[in-house]
């Protein structure tokens, strides 16, 4: 098995409950790999975050543009 440390919490990836060991992409905290508990905790709110900001910037709603 792999020892393969997690870019984020630096400890070793654990295996998930479905067996993949290669751990998850870190973007976009940085450019490694982080185990699921950084995933979850730390990357998956920081992508939805991101996707807000940027949705509220284009203005847009769903695809449609905001009506002023």
């Amino acid at each position: 098995m792999k020892k393969t440390k997690c870019s984020i919490c630096k400890e070793i990836i654990l295996p998930d409950l479905d067996g993949w060991d290669g751990g998850h992409n870190a973007e976009p905290i940085n450019s490694g790999i982080c185990c699921g508990s950084c995933n979850t905790r730390v990357v998956t709110p920081t992508r939805i975050m991101l996707y807000v900001k940027n949705k509220e910037k284009r203005g847009t709603n769903n695809g449609q543009k905001k009506e002023s």
